[in-house]
């Protein structure tokens, strides 16, 4: 069985990668194991915070009791027989607050399927966006009453520029962790993938070392206006900023 995860940031794509994996009969791929959020995954997975709250109520622990029960935990999960590979989405901020996962990650020789999105200043608009209407992705809509895809949302330049300048250093960090995880990690940069997804699935699954014939399908939808000039009210002063930055070639 092969064993791995789904690395990058928020409002790259790996929510896709996630849906598009599990589509796959002899797959199993979870979400955000380390969200510090008390759900079951799909395949009946605990997060790890509902796994500690199980087995282990009490709230402080010793740095060696915490690598302990990582492991434990990631021994649990990739325990299953079932599927021909198995993984989760681990997201860069979660590698840097739980040390231990990446150590695991390392020993077992997990492999990474490492997502990355060029057009920062497309990933920023989107971090703020869902940030602002608590809004993610399409499968909300049961139980949302309203689908806020096409309302444009004023965003200040001074956030907008941090934003940006954080998710380029983010970047930088995510290849430099998945590295010392596994040098021989696979990379899905999100508008390569748009333009010829089936080719990226192809490789995705002889990455994996499993069936590459099976047409890999996914439920999501995209939930923000494909221009940024449909997406942010004040457009006009966002291009200003940027117009003599290398970032100016994603701006429309």
């Amino acid at each position: 069985m092969v064993k791995y995860i789904i690395f990058g940031l928020q409002r790259t794509g790996t929510t896709l990668i996630v849906s598009l994996l599990n589509s796959h009969p002899d797959i199993l791929s979870t979400g955000e194991l380390f969200d510090n959020k008390k759900k079951v995954e799909k395949g009946g997975k605990k997060t790890y915070d509902l796994y500690l709250q199980d087995i282990a109520p009490w709230k402080y622990f010793f740095t060696f009791q915490k690598r302990r029960l990582v492991f434990q935990y990631l021994d649990n999960f990739f325990s299953i027989n079932d599927f021909d590979a198995i993984g989760f989405k681990l997201m860069l901020n979660q590698a840097k607050k739980i040390p231990m996962v990446p150590d695991y990650l390392k020993k077992e020789q997990i492999k990474i399927i490492l997502v990355e999105r060029n057009n920062a200043i497309k990933t920023a608009v989107s971090r703020i966006r869902a940030r602002q209407t608590g809004f993610y992705n399409n499968l909300q809509r049961d139980y949302l009453k309203i689908s806020p895809q096409h309302k444009k949302i004023a965003i200040p330049v001074d956030l907008m520029k941090e934003e940006v300048d954080m998710i380029k250093k983010e970047n930088i960090e995510l290849k430099k962790n998945a590295s010392i995880i596994d040098h021989n990690y696979m990379t899905i940069v999100y508008e390569e993938f748009l333009k010829n997804s089936s080719k990226m699935n192809k490789m995705m699954l002889e990455f994996l070392c499993i069936e590459s014939s099976v047409e890999l399908t996914t439920k999501l939808e995209k939930v923000s206006p494909s221009r940024l000039e449909d997406s942010i009210e004040n457009y006009s002063e966002i291009v200003k900023a940027f117009e003599n930055t290398q970032d100016a070639i994603y701006l429309e």
